[in-house]
């Protein structure tokens, strides 16, 4: 999240609300998935984890010139395996 809000070049107090909010998040009783153990859609999220990874160490490159459309794109990763997440954990928990 760090590398995100650097490359975003946002203020520090944006930041500090950012990491805040998602350090309060942790404590949520939500399962996330494991990418290499879970047993629905591991190919997928493997595949897209490799190519969220590749898409990081090149935005590293470009720093401080990342562009705001790669950045964009790098958030589609995070953001599947956010409501992959909260999917298969909705399905586990009883009604």
């Amino acid at each position: 999240m760090v590398l995100y809000l650097l490359m975003a070049g946002l203020t520090p107090a944006t930041n500090a609300v950012v990491l805040i909010v998602l350090a309060a998040l942790v404590f949520l009783p939500i399962r996330y998935i494991y990418p290499s153990r879970t047993p629905v859609w591991r190919l997928a999220t493997n595949v897209l984890g490799g190519g969220w990874a590749g898409l990081l160490l090149l935005m590293l490159w470009e720093y401080p010139a990342v562009s705001r459309q790669m950045l964009g794109v790098s958030l589609v990763f995070p953001v599947y395996y956010l409501l992959l997440s909260l999917w298969l954990h909705r399905r586990r928990s009883p009604a």
